[in-house]
C-alpha cells in the first residue's frame, strides 16, 4: 500500500473541514481564468500583445517572401545553373530557411516572455485584492478554480465578479 503524500493529505484536511469552513462563510473560491479574460488590464495586455504580434507577423511575411522568390528562382533555374551556383544558391536558401526557423522561435519566446510578464503584474495585483478581501471577509481560505482541481463548489462561494470590480476599480 503506497504511503498517502503530503498534497493527499492536504486534500484529505481541507475535505473534511470545508464544511464547518463554509458554515461559517469562511471560504471563497476565485475563477482566475475568468478573472484574467475579464479585468480591463487584461484586456489593454491583450491589445498590446496583439499589435506586437501583427508586426513580427508582418516581419515574418516579409522574410518567408523573400525565401518563396528565391525558391522560384532556384527551382526554375536550377536545370540551367553551373554546379558551384547550384550549390551556393541552395546554400543560401537553407541558410533563409534556419534564419526564419530562429526568427520564429525567437518571436514565440519573446511573445511567452511579454504575456508571462503582463499575466503575472495581473496575478500579483489579484493576489492583493483577494488578501485585502480575506481579511475584510474573514475568509480563512480562498482557493483557485481552475477546473480540474475543483471537483465541485457551491456556487455562492465563487467571489470571481467581485474580484474582478474590486480590480478594476483599483486602477
Amino acid at each position: 500500500m503506497r504511503a498517502i503524500t503530503p498534497a493527499v493529505s492536504c486534500l484529505i484536511v481541507l475535505a473534511l473541514s470545508a464544511p464547518a469552513l463554509a458554515a461559517e462563510g469562511k471560504i471563497a473560491i476565485v475563477d482566475l481564468q475568468k478573472v484574467l479574460q475579464s479585468v480591463e488590464a487584461a484586456k489593454k495586455a491583450k491589445k498590446k500583445l496583439q499589435g506586437v504580434l501583427g508586426k513580427k507577423q508582418k516581419a515574418l511575411n516579409d522574410k518567408q517572401e523573400v525565401l518563396k522568390k528565391l525558391k522560384a528562382e532556384y527551382e526554375s533555374q536550377s536545370m540551367l545553373m553551373k554546379p558551384d551556383k547550384k550549390r551556393a544558391m541552395e546554400q543560401q536558401l537553407q541558410k533563409g530557411l534556419m534564419e526564419l526557423q530562429t526568427f520564429m522561435m525567437e518571436n514565440q519566446r519573446e511573445l511567452a516572455q511579454v504575456e508571462a510578464q503582463e499575466t503575472g503584474k495581473i496575478i500579483q495585483k489579484v493576489q492583493g485584492i483577494v488578501q485585502v478581501m480575506a481579511k475584510e471577509k474573514g475568509w480563512a481560505l480562498v482557493l483557485v478554480n481552475s477546473g480540474e482541481n475543483m471537483l465541485y463548489a457551491q456556487p455562492k462561494l465563487d467571489v470571481t465578479n467581485e474580484v474582478i470590480r474590486k480590480f478594476d476599480a483599483a486602477k
